[in-house]
């Protein structure tokens, strides 16, 4: 078994050490940087879906401050009407799903899923596809995104339109492409326009989230109330998910509400719904409108991990290194980690990065492996991974040399998603001159964005105080002009 592992884990690196090149030209830094050692060989999850016919690679945004609006979607054409399958491929395509989804007796298997689906789509199912691009996003790989959008292009090829719906999800959550919220909305409603009324969801999500438009509870429900009769039943079941995010969190237009939440979750949880059956768990851990329980907690957790739901797994580890449940087993704890990480989960990308770039849960510190890991979540998108990655060449190691300037490439871009720490950084870059020329104005500048940003984190605000009162006692600014631009609109 130590064997195989390790064999597993080797062809996950390799992977990730592939597509990270390829994510740094996607987010325009700069091509004389010096070139990237290869990490250290470590180990990797299970092999990904076989990839769609030989897509070609993703066109790269102009260079520019912020990557380049992606070229929106031609006008709705209809595409072929999806051809009838015969019975051994709509065999192919209901194994493929019911181990996607985990509602077969052994649960989620996504060797299973691949395997049955790839049977069905090379038989020309569109719905095969549009599962096979499911995988993609389902999995821990750099260029898994790419691989998705080929596969929901060849959806709708074969006429299942509810590739649209898997299009518009890509570029609504920025994974893989530029973020855009008009390409999204434009791909959900030419699903919706050509019948797949459940893509109402992408339409709720985007309210939900704030998404292109003003975070709106109230809309984000009129909009999965209006997928909910759709009988697809991921689409029927991410709507029955959604609502119960709006309750639960209580956003603009409708208030916080643990008991409908509940009940929505409960829905999802009794259809084998996995994101559903996690967080029941989640408000039991917290307590959040039932007494907390941590013993019902793990179980709705490990209920959802049959289902394939990576977060649950993730939630699942940790209490293998709460020493108030049970001996911390750091081992199985990163194993953990890595299992979630390989369903997709972006929280367990994250903690393996954080693992080997700060010597965490017995793993060694390992630059190159951490940059690799935040690599993975940073192609989705994800702010803390840019961060990650600008701390790496900001110090620098034995196996990642210094590179201050590529270091504040990355702490811009994770100051561009929200990133308070990683404005404070560049304050600091611009402050010392350090990778890029000194400039007290900039330097004042990212100081106080971080201010704005850094939200209940006392720690970073801090420091960042630390820092501006350097520039006071430099006699560049005052703390009355600092409190101004903190509070000004």
């Amino acid at each position: 078994m130590k064997i195989l592992k390790l064999f597993l884990t080797l062809l996950l690196v390799l992977s990730m050490l592939a597509g990270t090149a390829a994510l740094a030209a996607r987010l325009d830094l700069n091509p004389t940087q010096a070139e990237e050692p290869a990490p250290a060989e470590e180990p990797a999850p299970a092999e990904e879906p076989a990839p769609a016919e030989e897509p070609a690679p993703a066109e790269e945004p102009a260079p520019a401050e912020e990557p380049a609006p992606a070229e929106e979607p031609a006008p709705a054409e209809e595409p072929a009407p999806a051809a009838a399958l015969d019975p051994e491929t709509q065999q192919a395509l209901d194994e493929g799903k019911a181990w996607f989804f985990g509602l077969t007796d052994e649960g989620f298997s996504k060797e299973a899923a691949q395997e049955a689906l790839q049977r069905a789509a090379d038989a020309g199912s569109g719905e095969a596809w549009y599962f096979l691009g499911r995988l993609w996003e389902k999995s821990c790989a750099i260029g898994r995104f790419s691989e998705a959008m080929a596969c929901y292009d060849r959806a709708i090829e074969l006429g299942c339109t509810k590739g649209y719906f898997g299009k518009g999800e890509l570029y609504r959550q920025a994974f893989g492409v530029d973020k855009d919220p008009d390409t999204a909305r434009d791909l959900y409603q030419q699903a919706i326009d050509l019948g797949c009324v459940g893509a109402n969801v992408g339409i709720g999500n985007m309210y939900r989230s704030g998404d292109g438009v003003e975070q709106d509870g109230a809309m984000a429900i009129e909009y999965y109330t209006a997928a909910l009769d759709c009988g697809d039943y991921e689409l029927v079941n991410q709507a029955r998910f959604g609502i119960a995010r709006v309750y639960d969190l209580g956003l603009p237009g409708v208030e916080q509400d643990y008991a409908q939440a509940m009940e929505w979750y409960m829905l999802g949880a009794d259809d084998g719904f996995g994101k559903s059956i996690n967080n029941i768990g989640v408000m039991y851990d917290m307590g959040w409108g039932v007494e907390a329980n941590e013993e019902t907690a793990v179980t709705w957790f490990e209920r959802a991990s049959f289902h394939g739901d990576g977060m649950a797994v993730w939630n699942l580890a940790w209490d293998y290194l709460d020493e108030s449940i049970m001996e911390p087993d750091e081992a199985t704890a990163v194993e953990m980690f890595e299992h979630a990480a390989s369903l997709g989960c972006e929280d367990a990308i994250l903690t393996m990065g954080d693992a080997y770039f700060y010597g965490r849960y017995g793993v060694e510190e390992n630059y190159a492996m951490a940059r690799d890991w935040y690599a993975v979540a940073a192609e989705a998108d994800s702010a803390d991974a840019m961060y990650g990655i600008g701390k790496i060449y900001y110090y620098g190691s034995d196996s990642i040399p210094q590179d201050r300037p590529q270091a504040a490439d990355w702490f811009r871009w994770a100051s561009n998603r929200g990133c308070a720490e990683a404005m404070d950084y560049l304050g600091y870059l611009y402050q010392h001159g350090q990778g890029v020329e000194k400039d007290y104005a900039a330097a004042l500048d990212w100081y106080v964005l971080a201010l704005r940003n850094v939200g209940d984190d006392e720690s970073t605000a801090e420091i960042v105080r630390e820092e501006l009162g350097e520039l006071v006692d430099e006699g560049f600014t005052t703390w009355d002009e600092i409190d101004a631009l903190v509070a000004a609109p």
